[in-house]
């Protein structure tokens, strides 16, 4: 017999190696030592086999198992690490090492398994459902009859809607019914928040929250805890969706379009595919929910593949919407006279008011009122931004300069800036309205200088999406800039439009709501207006299904990165021409092209196709064609499933 091994390796592995000569061969999850190089790693065995690839003579031995005769990672966690690897064409060391506690990385042989204790089954009373209406009720019981077996429903509804009670109310009855429960969130106030409401409402229940904001002391506690039975429930971001469970009866994903489920860095996955995967390994339902669910699930549930329940949103709750055409207008310091009257009256009524800017700084891309002309970089050609020291400054390679004193276009004298930074918009709500007390939050701002003004009393704040995690509830809410969002180069850009307003309806559903746009005739303004998240979904699968974008094809990126340009180019370009050999019918290839960075060169092109099978089966030849005729060393290579921008 064979042993797997995986490694916090660039390739990720696996290896093959030897079982330790005269023990027991050990079971998948268990962390072992082994010699890699000239250096001893900690690995995690993945799987047991019967046969190897790699010839007798050249197995490597193990040198100790380092957690006895229980593994760290339980099997069912293994099959998911290695399925979530398989499915995004990830290093699975990589993925294994970032998935279990800091501290479980080291060579440590006593973790201290004896500590954590399994605990009993809590005696939870079945909740009343008679004070929902009938379609929640109906949805609570197709949970209970899918108990036992892999379904996904979806809840769609505006904030006010009740999709929280909901779904606290599915995590009641499924913990009434003896089984145990992770409930994704999208950050850690949110999880934090969601673990207070369960345990105020679910006191007897063991359990608790994991985030990447703990300790490494305590990450390895909760997981070891969680190991051996002592959790019922947990409440997870990101970083704990691998957080073993016993007995799991159903997977809660809440506001599941947020793209903070997508990891930033390698090794790249989403939280919401992986917990959705586990759901179905562990043969229990999945409960996802969100105020403009994402077009896959939209699709999905046209496709009856998914359940989907859209709850109506209460009246008394509706905001007051006002959308602001400034396609024809002349701007004061980037505000309409809507948004700046609303802000006066909410000053004069009292309570506070808060206006969202997409970036922070003073502002964003700088262009001739006269001729129309953008000024940008020279070296990528991308548009130039003006910072705080008045120079201008290239977002995506980093070059600055200083700004012309004219028109490069038409020599005119005048320059100005659209799409303004929360610095910009701050200053000129503070010029236009003296008496106002103006506080700025964003990425420069101090959190203690924050809380102090805060406590001081301010009448409106500027911020970037920060401004979520401050729990303001402001009565007056003002987007200047809504379009830095819908043109961004996000290929969902649509949907973190519809998110980011859906959010701020969120901090506060009485808000009166001002939004500054360009495209006043949007869908996503009209579904705010009406209430229905189909008036949004459908016009958008439409221009989806015309642009062959997802959900209608499945899109892969192939980047190559590093500092010699000349290295990358003949590796992106080996790499091309190996995938256009290998390119079935149903498979698209794009041509290369060059990422700009602050330091080295990025090369990618995409890849597509109409079935993800079809897809994959291309991905999985050129990888096997890539181990035979290997890319220069210099350069590195990674393969990205469904990229947000390409």
């Amino acid at each position: 017999m064979i042993l797997k091994v995986a490694f916090d390796l660039p390739s990720g592995g696996p290896y093959d190696y030897f079982g330790v000569e005269g023990a027991a061969l050990p079971p998948p999850g268990t962390r072992v030592l082994a010699k890699l190089g000239n250096a001893q790693r900690v690995g995690v065995v993945v799987a047991v086999t019967g046969s190897s690839e790699v010839p007798l003579m050249k197995l490597r031995g193990i040198d100790a198992v380092l957690d006895g005769g229980e593994p760290l990672v339980p099997a069912d966690i293994v099959a998911l690490l290695v399925q979530t690897a398989q499915a995004n064409f990830l290093p699975l060391g990589k993925l294994v090492f970032g998935a279990i506690p800091p501290q479980a990385r080291k060579a440590a042989k006593d973790l201290d398994f004896g500590k954590a204790a399994a605990a009993p089954v809590p005696q939870v009373p079945a909740p009343q459902l008679g004070t929902l209406p009938a379609a929640q009720q109906q949805l609570l019981r197709d949970l209970a009859k899918d108990d036992g077996g892999f379904a996904a429903h979806v809840v769609a509804g505006l904030p006010g809607s009740g999709k929280r009670e909901l779904c606290a109310t599915a995590v009641e009855a499924t913990l009434a019914r003896g089984r145990s429960c992770l409930l994704l969130a999208p950050d850690i106030a949110a999880a934090e928040e969601w673990h207070a409401r369960l345990r105020e409402r679910l006191p007897q229940v063991p359990g608790g929250v994991v985030h990447s904001g703990l300790t490494p002391a305590k990450r390895l506690a909760a997981w070891l805890q969680a190991r051996a039975g002592g959790w019922r429930l947990a409440v997870a971001t990101r970083a704990g969706v691998w957080t073993p469970l016993p007995d799991l009866g159903l997977v809660c994903v809440v506001k599941e379009n947020s793209e903070l489920y997508r990891s930033e860095t390698r090794p790249v996955f989403s939280a919401r595919d992986v917990a959705a995967r586990r759901a179905r390994l562990a043969g229990c339902p999945a409960l996802l929910s969100a105020a403009a669910p994402s077009l896959e699930l939209r699709n999905a549930a046209q496709r009856r593949q998914v359940r989907l329940l859209q709850l109506p949103p209460g009246e008394e709750l509706r905001p007051k919407v006002s959308v602001v055409d400034i396609s024809q207008r002349t701007l004061f310091g980037g505000l309409s006279m809507e948004l700046e009257n609303a802000l006066r009256q909410q000053i004069k009524e009292g309570g506070l008011s808060a206006v969202l800017v997409h970036r922070r700084g003073r502002g964003g891309m700088i262009y001739c009122p006269e001729c129309r002309h953008l000024l940008r970089c020279p070296q990528c050609r991308s548009p130039l931004a003006l910072d705080d020291s008045e120079h201008c400054q290239c977002r995506r390679c980093g070059r600055r300069q200083q700004e012309p004193s004219s028109c490069p276009g038409c020599g005119g004298g005048r320059l100005a800036s659209i799409r303004p930074g929360s610095t910009r918009v701050a200053a000129s709500i503070q010029a236009r309205i003296p008496e106002a007390r103006v506080l700025k939050v964003d990425g420069d701002s101090d959190p203690a200088e924050i809380q102090r003004r805060l406590a001081q009393g301010v009448d409106v704040v500027v911020g970037t999406k920060l401004l979520f995690g401050l729990k303001l509830q402001p009565l007056t809410c003002g987007v200047p800039d809504a379009d830095a969002i819908l043109l961004s180069p996000n290929l969902r850009a649509a949907e973190e439009l519809m998110e980011t307003l859906t959010s701020i309806i969120a901090a506060s559903p009485a808000v009166k709501l001002v939004i500054q746009t360009r495209f006043a005739q949007h869908h996503a303004y009209k579904a705010l207006a009406s209430g229905s998240y189909d008036d949004f979904a459908f016009p958008e699968l439409r221009e989806r299904e015309d642009a062959g974008l997802p959900p209608f094809r499945r899109l892969a990126l192939f980047a190559v990165t590093g500092k010699d340009a000349e290295t990358v180019s003949r590796a992106a370009g080996a790499a091309h021409y190996h995938a256009a050999q290998l390119r079935s019918p149903g498979v698209s290839l794009m041509e290369i092209v060059i990422v700009p960075q602050p330091q080295g060169t990025r090369m990618q092109f995409l890849q597509s196709a109409a079935r993800r099978g079809d897809l994959h089966a291309h991905l999985r030849a050129l990888e096997e064609r890539l181990r035979q005729h290997p890319l220069p060393k210099q350069a590195e290579w990674e393969i990205e499933i469904d990229p947000l921008v390409c």
